[in-house]
C-alpha cells in the first residue's frame, strides 16, 4: 500500500521549484486548505524550507506525511537531510 493513502492523505503537496518566501508561503496555504502530505527533495535544494514552514504550521508531525528523495551521492549518515534536522 501506497503511504499517501494512510490517514487519507491521496494528494501531495509538491514544492518544485518553490524556494525562499515563496516556498514558506505556498507551503503555510496549502496547509491551511487540508494538505498534510508534502513532497520535496535534495535536488530541489528547499528542504530546510521546507521542515521550516511546516514547523510554522504548528501541526504535529505525526499528522504530516513529508516525502524527500535523496541524492545518490548522499546515501550516508553524514549527509542526512536538512529537513529532519527541523524536526
Amino acid at each position: 500500500m501506497n503511504i499517501y493513502f494512510k490517514n487519507t492523505n491521496q494528494r501531495s503537496f509538491g514544492t518544485y521549484p518553490l524556494k525562499g518566501a515563496a516556498c514558506r508561503d505556498a507551503i503555510l496555504t496549502a496547509a491551511e486548505v487540508c494538505y498534510r502530505a508534502f513532497d520535496t527533495a535534495q535536488m530541489y535544494r528547499n528542504e530546510a524550507e521546507t521542515g521550516a514552514a511546516l514547523k510554522e504550521t504548528g501541526i504535529p508531525r505525526d499528522t504530516l506525511c513529508v516525502t524527500t528523495k535523496v541524492e545518490n551521492d548522499n546515501f550516508d549518515e553524514g549527509n542526512s537531510s536538512p529537513l529532519w534536522r527541523q524536526a
